[in-house]
């Protein structure tokens, strides 16, 4: 991943407001899962801003309450209908893909909203701190 940010050179801005591992106290499996979920958004922020003419990428990680939020952003310039994200096999990407997302939105560990802003694309991920045991 870091590779094609360099390769690409995307701008990334970072604001982390967490302090320590906020994910101490999920289950190995929780937290890959969690791991896997952020890699799936940035991998695809990254595809999608690649294609603008500056390529930017937002990350934000921030806590409230008894969650973790992350909120990851990048603009793009493809056609995105926001009613079929999530939907199994949707991709703005055009190749048949589009199972990254579906397999977020069937997490139950992770609640997702996605929200479009001026020519902005974000998901923030709402992630429980202390696992359900």
């Amino acid at each position: 991943m870091a590779e094609r940010l360099y390769d690409a050179n995307i701008s990334v801005i970072v604001d982390n407001k967490l302090d320590g591992d906020p994910f101490e106290n999920l289950s190995p499996k929780e937290y890959n899962s969690v791991s896997e979920a952020i890699g799936i958004c940035l991998d695809n922020a990254v595809e999608a801003s690649i294609e603008t003419e500056d390529p930017i990428i937002t990350f934000d990680l921030y806590e409230k309450d008894e969650y973790i939020y992350i909120k990851i952003g990048n603009n793009f310039c493809n056609r995105i209908d926001i009613d079929e994200l999530g939907d199994k096999y949707y991709s703005t990407k055009n190749r048949g893909s589009g199972l990254g997302l579906f397999s977020i939105m069937q997490n139950k560990l992770i609640k997702e909203k996605i929200s479009i802003i001026n020519d902005f694309y974000y998901i923030e991920l709402k992630i429980k701190k202390h696992a359900e045991n």
